[in-house]
């Protein structure tokens, strides 16, 4: 299937196919100084029935790798 803006090269490379590669894994890895920043790992506990703070502690923590994946999303976007 023919994507837009893409050539068909018959799935050989271009000339700059390495370099936009490389390119790209630098942006979205933030190698260029532009590194976002990771939430730590957590390993959160949930009774039963849970807590109300139990429950806003995973919606803060949710909402923290939220930014993260709106961060990238917008970095891939640009």
């Amino acid at each position: 299937m023919k994507k837009p803006n893409i050539p068909d090269t018959g799935g050989k490379p271009t000339p700059g196919f390495n370099r936009a590669v490389k390119d790209n894994i630098e942006i979205i890895t933030g190698r260029r100084g532009n590194k976002i920043d990771l939430p730590d790992l957590q390993t959160l506990t949930v009774s039963n029935p849970p807590t109300q703070a139990e429950v806003a502690a995973l919606n803060a923590y949710v909402n923290e790798w939220g930014k993260v994946l709106i961060a990238l999303k917008a970095r891939l976007d640009e």
